[in-house]
């Protein structure tokens, strides 16, 4: 892909913490662009509010994408909240979804969708968040951007409630495949899967479903997956074990319940002969559990390498900003076509 313009800038912006920020807009991109104002009401609701947020010195259009303008996962969560003071419903992963004011104020909707338009000339890799966040991917998501076209399943208990009239993990698996294949383009296919916890399990079942229908082995990377687990816990539970979360027990509880009642669905746990790459992260888990999960995935996967973390919690694969080069650098070592790694 050829460049199609080039911008000389004074220097790149900065971050918070002093460290350079590629993302953020700058004073000589933003005066290239030509405003489009609001069309209605919705659209100047959600401008005003994104204003609010990025203050007056910034351009904005409608149609501008909402990351270049400083928009960051933090200023979603603070857009959500504005938004919703005044009526008006929006999650942060919608905005990441439609990018844009205008395309937001549509609501269209989607659960599968591309991180940054299709590039041709990069290989497809197809993140399946399962029970975390878009937004607790993001360090993660930008990185592998550069390197994949980075197709994103958004988080299974955002929609299953909505979309399933009861729980069945192969009516699940069946419907994110005729997603991820309805968003690729034509002629288009992945170059692997990638999932954490819960997103591991599913990451693997669509790398089965896609070897089923093509006959091509994709690989697969899976952090700290516990393939078919159901063990249910209570909110007391979870609390009890005194471990730093990101969101309150009670959401804890409805995830790990979710996938519990999902996986006692499966007549049983399918092999997988194509490659898979294990990150595993034993600290703050029951060695009992530990090994349980190894033997299993040892089990499944006889193609498998396994990436011993002994320092990292299972949660510090998506919210630990210090294993983001760690979880790039296996995805690019186990994920990219050989030509490409």
């Amino acid at each position: 892909m050829l460049t199609s313009r080039f911008v000389r800038i004074k220097e790149i912006p900065r971050n918070a913490n002093g460290k350079l920020d590629r993302h953020a807009p700058t004073e000589e991109l933003v005066s290239e662009r030509n405003q489009v104002l609001p069309a209605n009401e919705i659209e100047q609701l959600i401008f005003d509010a994104v204003k609010e947020i990025i203050g007056d010195d910034i351009p904005l259009s409608v149609t501008d994408d909402l990351m270049s303008v400083g928009m960051n996962s933090l200023n979603l969560m603070r857009l959500s909240s504005l938004l919703k003071q005044r009526k008006l419903e929006m999650r942060p992963t919608d905005a990441m979804r439609f990018r844009s004011i205008r395309n937001l104020a549509k609501g269209t909707s989607s659960i599968a969708w591309f991180y940054t338009p299709y590039d041709i000339e990069k290989p497809t890799l197809v993140l399946v968040c399962g029970i975390v966040t878009v937004d607790e991917y993001m360090h993660l998501i930008k990185p592998l951007d550069e390197v994949f076209n980075v197709l994103v399943i958004e988080s299974t208990y955002a929609h299953y409630d909505d979309l399933f009239d009861e729980r069945d993990f192969d009516a699940l698996i069946r419907f994110y495949m005729e997603l991820m294949e309805d968003v690729l383009p034509d002629g288009a296919e992945p170059c692997g899967f990638f999932g954490i916890s819960f997103g591991g399990d599913i990451a693997y079942n669509l790398a089965r479903e896609w070897e089923a229908k093509t006959g091509n082995q994709l690989p697969v990377l899976m952090g700290d997956t516990y393939v078919g687990v159901q063990r249910s816990l209570s909110v007391e539970e979870i609390a009890s074990e005194g471990r730093d979360l990101p969101v309150p027990p009670e959401v804890v509880a409805y995830k790990l319940n979710l996938v519990c009642d999902l996986n006692s669905t499966r007549d049983s746990l399918k092999s997988y002969e194509g490659h898979v790459a294990f990150l595993n992260t034993p600290k703050n888990y029951d060695p009992q559990m530990t090994q349980e999960k190894l033997q299993t995935a040892k089990r499944l996967f006889p193609n498998l390498s396994l990436i011993d973390l002994p320092d990292a919690t299972h949660e510090d694969l998506y919210l630990s900003e210090d294993l983001t080069e760690t979880i790039l650098e296996a995805a690019k070592i186990h994920l990219l076509p050989s030509d490409e790694a």
